[in-house]
């Protein structure tokens, strides 16, 4: 969780945080919980722990994202950097093949993206969540006052296809309560 002055932004890793922090580079802020090997993401449980005050005087918010297009995401970055750590899930189950994939993660954990999101951003009473495919890190750049810039860690989308329709709507349906939380469908 990065802490500044007026708001705490809760990092969901594959969600623009890269993006968000970027553009937070001149702002004074500090890292807040423990950091993973992912990167600099600490999921809330850990980070309120270690908050200096309360929260209630500041806006927290994070990002997610529709949870098929995270699970292509964090494929095409696996693809790009190469270096999977067993230590992580979803790298011990990785195959180079998307459909292959895609089908080792319905498998084993079919709701895995819509967990570690609602993970990160459950524990905070109030966090504001931005949809990225809706909002954008502009947006949330603008609520904080700040100009967003270049984005980062977006590396060219590999040409491989996507998985079939069918696995799509497998992993949308075994994803369909966090769809439904942040919008992504509407209730029926």
């Amino acid at each position: 969780m990065l802490l500044g002055t007026n708001f705490a932004f809760v990092h969901i890793p594959k969600c623009g945080g890269g993006s968000v922090r970027h553009a937070l580079r001149h702002v004074s802020t500090r890292e807040v919980g423990e950091v993973n090997p992912m990167g600099q993401h600490a999921t809330t449980s850990h980070a309120f722990h270690q908050m200096p005050r309360t929260l209630d005087d500041i806006n927290t918010f994070a990002i997610v994202r529709e949870p098929v297009a995270w699970l292509r995401s964090y494929w095409d970055m696996r693809m790009q950097e190469g270096d999977l750590d067993q230590d992580k899930v979803l790298d011990r189950i990785f195959s180079p093949d998307l459909y292959k994939f895609c089908r080792a993660v319905l498998d084993f954990w079919p709701d895995y993206p819509s967990q570690l999101m609602l993970r990160y951003a459950h524990y905070i009473p109030g966090t504001f969540v931005y949809r990225l495919e809706y909002d954008g890190v502009a947006r949330v750049c603008q609520r904080l006052g700040v100009r967003a810039t270049r984005r980062v860690n977006s590396g060219k989308k590999l040409r491989q296809s996507f998985f079939s329709t069918r696995v799509a709507e497998e992993l949308r349906h075994h994803n369909k309560a966090f769809r439904q939380l942040f919008g992504y469908e509407t209730k029926t």
